[in-house]
């Protein structure tokens, strides 16, 4: 069943800013919160949920990874999903963001069934990607991948 909840969906990609828009998501909750904006943590749950257990960190990057990889089964998030938007009226939530740079990593063997779960469960869904210029890529890449690994720019640039 289709929810009124808002979904928007962050997926960004590797060397597009994702850390420092997810860094600001989740240093700004309370006030996301007060404009009836909520972000998941680490094993799905929200804020607005009353029985959550604790988190091992912020962001639910290694759930989805566990997702889209079949670590956890499909239906258990369905059924997460569920279990959160039946909470949600109390709290006034009105949009739930997700930003997850795993999101785009759609060659998973699971990661369109996850997408096409999400898609069903929000009436409304936007999604925001930011994508950098090629030649900013390129040296942001090569900085983090492959300097450290001893290649050349240019052998970068080139692959």
């Amino acid at each position: 069943m289709a929810h009124e909840i808002n979904l928007v969906l962050h997926p960004g990609h590797s060397k597009c800013g994702s850390t420092s828009i997810q860094t600001s998501l989740y240093s700004s909750i309370d006030e996301l919160e007060k404009h009836s904006i909520f972000v998941p943590d680490s094993r799905f749950q929200f804020h607005f949920e009353p029985a959550r257990e604790p988190a091992d960190s912020l962001h639910p990057l290694w759930y989805f990874q566990d997702l889209m990889t079949g670590s956890i089964e499909l239906s258990s998030f369905e059924r997460r999903i569920d279990a959160a938007l039946a909470s949600t009226e109390r709290f006034r939530c009105e949009t739930i963001l997700i930003s997850s740079e795993n999101l785009c990593n759609l060659y998973l063997k699971h990661a369109l069934d996850f997408h096409r779960v999400l898609a069903a469960k929000f009436r409304r869904v936007q999604v925001i990607y930011y994508i950098r210029r090629q030649d900013d890529w390129i040296l942001s890449a090569w900085q983090q991948w492959g300097y450290r690994n001893g290649k050349r720019l240019e052998t970068s640039a080139d692959y």
